[in-house]
C-alpha cells in the first residue's frame, strides 16, 4: 500500500525517542591511553569541566595499547584519542592506530598521537602512513594546545559522522527510488528520508513515521502501524502501532493524532502531518 491510498483523515507522525539532556551524546567520549599516570592525571585536571559547544567530556582512560583496545570494544562513539606512542614497546601507539583505522574499521575517531621522545618518530611520515590527525610532542602540550587539540577533534568527529548519517540516508533513498510504489520499497524510502532529516537536524536518530487512518480501498480497512523507523526503532517496521515498547512515546503520538497537531515535549518531538491523497 502506498500513500496515496491514505485518505485525508490520515497522519504521519515522527518522534525522537530519546530525551535529549539523558542521551548518550550529551558529552563528547575522550580517550586518553598513556602508560604514566601523571600524564593522566594532568589531562584530567586541565579538561575538568571543559565543555565543547555546550557539550561536557567523558574522560575515559587506558594505560597500555591492550586496554585501549579493550575500552574501543565497549564504546563505539569515541570522539577523540589522545595517545602516545611508546607504552609497551616503542611503537605501541602506532599499532593501536593500524588497528583502530584497519582491523576495526574506525575512521571517524580523531586521534591525536603524543610523544615525549619525538625523535622516535618523524612527525610527516607518521602522519601520512598511520591516519592521525594530529601530532604534538608532551613538552609542547600546553593547557591552551590541548584545548584547542580537542576542540578540532570534536567537531571533525561530529561533521564526519554528520555526513555519514546523510550519506547512509541518501543511499536509502536511491535504493529505494527505482520502485517506489512497491511497500518494501516504500518503507526503505521513508526510513531514508528520516535518515536524511536525522541529519539535517543533528539528532541520534532513533526515529519513527506512523500511518493512522482509513485505506481508500473499499474494504473501509483501519490502518494504524509503524510504517518506516531508523535506530531502536527500525525492528517495528510494518508492525502495529501497538508494538511501541516506549509508553511516552505511544501516549505523544496518540496525542498527535487525536489532536491533529505537533507535540513538542521533553523527550523530543512528534510532527503531524496531514495526508490529502
Amino acid at each position: 500500500m502506498t500513500l496515496a491510498d491514505l485518505s485525508d483523515d490520515d497522519a504521519i507522525s515522527f518522534a525522537d525517542e530519546e530525551p535529549v539532556r539523558s542521551a548518550p551524546d550529551a558529552v563528547w567520549k575522550v580517550l586518553i591511553v598513556d602508560d604514566e599516570t601523571e600524564v593522566h592525571r594532568v589531562t584530567r585536571l586541565v579538561l575538568a569541566d571543559f565543555h565543547v559547544d555546550g557539550r561536557g567530556l567523558q574522560l575515559l582512560s587506558a594505560y597500555s595499547a591492550r586496554e585501549a583496545k579493550d575500552v574501543l570494544a565497549q564504546h563505539d562513539d569515541i570522539a577523540a584519542i589522545l595517545l602516545d606512542v611508546v607504552m609497551e614497546t616503542d611503537d605501541a601507539g602506532l599499532r593501536l592506530v593500524g588497528h583502530i583505522r584497519d582491523a576495526i574499521g574506525n575512521a571517524f575517531v580523531r586521534i591525536v598521537l603524543r610523544t615525549g621522545q619525538p625523535g622516535m618518530a618523524p612527525e610527516r611520515a607518521v602522519i601520512t602512513r598511520y591516519e592521525i590527525n594530529d601530532y604534538r610532542a608532551k613538552s609542547e602540550l600546553t593547557a591552551t594546545n590541548l584545548f584547542t587539540a580537542v576542540i578540532v577533534a570534536c567537531r571533525s568527529y561530529q561533521d564526519l559522522r554528520t555526513i555519514e548519517a546523510s550519506r547512509r540516508g541518501l543511499s536509502r533513498v536511491i535504493n529505494a527510488s527505482s520502485s517506489l510504489f512497491k511497500v518494501r520499497s516504500m518503507n526503505e524510502f521513508l526510513s531514508g528520508s528520516l535518515d536524511q532529516l536525522s541529519a539535517i537536524l543533528e539528532t541520534r536518530g532513533d526515529s519513527l513515521l506512523c500511518l493512522r487512518g482509513r485505506a481508500s480501498t473499499g474494504l473501509d480497512k483501519e490502518i494504524n502501524r509503524v510504517e518506516a523507523g531508523i535506530g531502536r526503532f527500525e525492528s517495528l517496521i510494518g508492525q502495529d502501532f501497538d508494538v511501541i515498547p516506549d509508553e511516552t512515546v505511544k501516549v505523544a503520538l496518540d496525542r498527535a493524532f487525536t489532536e491533529k497537531q505537533t507535540i513538542m515535549h521533553e523527550r523530543g518531538a512528534v510532527v503531524f502531518f496531514q495526508s490529502r491523497g
